[in-house]
């Protein structure tokens, strides 16, 4: 997967994956592999997207719109180096009264798992906010060419003003080259086995050709819309 974002064969070249999360499939070593590569630039950052974004992605997933408004004050409370409360927000004592054994990290998201930790976070709302999240990009909105659908209904949700002001900021433009990706692959072995993975990359960075950023093993992929490759 890593040649193929930065090809160094014609072969290659010609079969340039795209960026957005498409998912591939080809034969290797007898058995079948799935595989996809999402930019991270396409997402929303947990530490850098402004109120009105990670509201319109809360509101897209069938949260009430107050319960949304109190979410991203309470991400915004964990983030944040100070104790003051937002209006609707959380820091330690709400943490406390709550029974939650730890409170507000007070520094930015360093994993989009650290979102369980919010108070109001539920894991099946986790769960349908994941596709959309990175910490990674380290960009007011997303890049739209490759944005997963999750993303993109967030910024359906988002008011004309709020659209125009985080489009002012370049929020919804590539203004720089994205370098960070999450690399994903589903092994099927002949023998009937199944392997997951998934990596975040980023490309290039203190003289590195990558550095692996997270590791973990994955879900298994929903085949629908494949793409086939003969490599």
């Amino acid at each position: 997967i890593l040649a193929l974002l930065q090809p160094r064969s014609e072969k290659l070249s010609e079969q340039q994956w795209r960026r957005d999360g498409t998912l591939y499939r080809f034969s290797f070593g007898g058995g079948e592999v799935l595989a996809s590569i999402q930019d991270e630039a396409g997402k929303i950052d947990l530490n850098a997207a402004p109120d009105a974004l990670l509201r319109g992605l809360l509101v897209s997933v069938g949260v009430e719109t107050g319960a949304a408004a109190a979410l991203v004050d309470a991400i915004a409370d964990f983030r944040d180096a100070d104790d003051l409360r937002r209006s609707n927000g959380a820091e330690a004592d709400d943490y406390h009264a709550a029974g939650l054994a730890t409170g507000p990290k007070n520094q930015p998201f360093r994993a989009v798992e650290e979102l369980q930790r919010v108070i109001g976070m539920t894991a099946a709302l986790f769960e349908k906010l994941l596709p959309a999240l990175t910490v990674h990009s380290g960009r007011p909105g997303v890049d739209p060419a490759t944005a997963p659908d999750e993303a993109r209904l967030a910024l359906e949700w988002m008011n004309s003003d709020e659209a125009e002001a985080l489009d002012a900021a370049g929020g919804l433009l590539a203004l720089r080259p994205a370098t960070t990706y999450t690399l994903r692959a589903e092994a099927h072995t002949d023998g009937g086995g199944i392997y997951v993975r998934e990596a975040v990359v980023l490309l290039g960075g203190d003289g590195q050709l990558f550095q692996i950023r997270a590791w973990r093993q994955g879900k298994r992929m929903a085949a629908t819309g494949l793409l086939n490759l003969n490599l």
